[in-house]
């Protein structure tokens, strides 16, 4: 067949070669100049190292290096349907996976800080459409985008503290997100990255703080974003807890931390022993420690003329039902991640996005994000479960 110039390049197949990933293409003008690769569309994420670094646990040569995910049952790159980052941490922790040498007997060996930390760098100045892929419409970075990083961060942060029995011998879910806060803005104009490390453990749950740094913000020297994600471990054959590495901590700075997360922990714990769940209809039992029924009642004779008598109501008050917005979808194979399960970054950005959109629609402009207090994983989703 005669060969005909690719409309991307203008030069033929047999002059320029081409490398296709499901929809993303890659244009590089010669295999032997990957530094000055420009793609064209959104290819697959390079990880750039200065010197031979240890990067993710993966030793990689100085200068760029492609990493893929891909799903060993249908051989499709899973990741990229999320995002180049989310992509390249999956394929980071599939890298490291040898199933012959784990041993499911093992036992728990202590892990230092330094053992589970990553970082992740997004080079938006040399790669225009990875910064615009992570830019919301005033030009600032789309945190929901983030958020999907940061779980598929914490999933790579916590498999590798727990080697070698993770992820082949050792189930590792997202159980909850308990604080994710907004200290600066950033924009994409300025480079980025994502740090995490394990910074506190019990007997099968652990607690990963992730950062976020900014060149534009103080030279990214302190974080613009910071997140504490609890993952808590499971037996993949009988679903029962399972242990986790023990932390080893070696400077003040790390055991600090692992205490105020500690009594985090323990005040959580202590928090959700006390709360009583009440539907709609049902009388409130009077139980000082779940809920002040007095109080409650109260604020529901304050809103009886808004129900009752609309029209001779304040005009400033809206009732909490009216804020209400929904956002429904199905879950497609698409969405799932590398447990074959709907991955959570994506339901936390769906769920983030939705929150902001309510805001906007019940202030009349723009509002100001600040932090997410509490999220909480109570089941899994299946790819063909529905989701509101």
């Amino acid at each position: 067949r005669q060969r005909r110039p690719h409309p991307l390049s203008g030069h033929s197949p047999a002059q320029q070669p081409l490398e296709w990933h499901a929809s993303r293409r890659l244009v590089c003008a010669s295999p032997r100049s990957l530094h000055s690769m420009v793609p064209r569309r959104l290819g697959p994420i390079w990880l750039r190292t200065s010197s031979g670094a240890n990067l993710g646990g993966v030793r990689i040569a100085a200068g760029w290096r492609r990493w893929t995910s891909s799903d060993a049952r249908t051989g499709v790159a899973v990741g990229k349907f999320h995002s180049p980052i989310v992509d390249a941490l999956w394929a980071m922790r599939a890298a490291e996976v040898d199933v012959s040498a784990v041993d499911a007997s093992a036992e728990p060996t202590p892990m230092s800080v330094e053992a589970s930390r990553t970082v992740v760098e997004y080079d938006f100045g040399a790669n225009p459409m990875l910064s615009e892929h992570y830019r919301n419409p005033y030009g600032s970075v789309r945190i929901g985008r983030v958020l999907e990083d940061l779980d598929a961060l914490a999933g790579t942060v916590s498999a590798k503290h727990n080697r070698p029995r993770a992820p082949s011998k050792l189930m590792l879910v997202t159980a909850s997100v308990d604080r994710i806060q907004l200290l600066q803005h950033a924009d994409t104009r300025s480079n980025m990255k994502l740090e995490g490390s394990v910074a506190w453990v019990g007997r099968s749950s652990m607690v990963l703080r992730l950062l976020a740094f900014s060149e534009g913000v103080q030279g990214g020297q302190e974080p613009w974003l910071e997140a504490d994600f609890t993952f808590v471990a499971r037996d993949p054959a009988t679903r029962r807890s399972a242990p986790v590495n023990p932390l080893e901590l070696r400077t003040e700075a790390e055991r600090a931390l692992f205490q105020r997360i500690a009594a985090n922990v323990e005040r959580d714990r202590i928090a959700r022993s006390r709360v009583t769940v009440f539907f709609v209809g049902t009388p409130l039992l009077k139980k000082p420690e779940a809920v002040d029924a007095e109080a409650v009642a109260k604020l529901v004779a304050q809103v009886q003329p808004s129900v009752l008598m609309p029209a001779l109501s304040d005009p400033n008050t809206v009732l909490m039902s009216d804020t209400r917005q929904t956002n429904a979808f199905v879950c497609q194979p698409q969405h799932r991640n590398m447990q074959d399960r709907i991955f959570g970054g994506l339901l936390m950005r769906r769920a983030y996005e939705l929150a902001f959109a309510t805001a906007f629609l019940f202030c009349g402009s723009k509002p100001q994000f600040i932090e997410v207090d509490r999220v909480e994983f109570r089941a899994p989703v299946e790819v063909t479960g529905r989701v509101t």
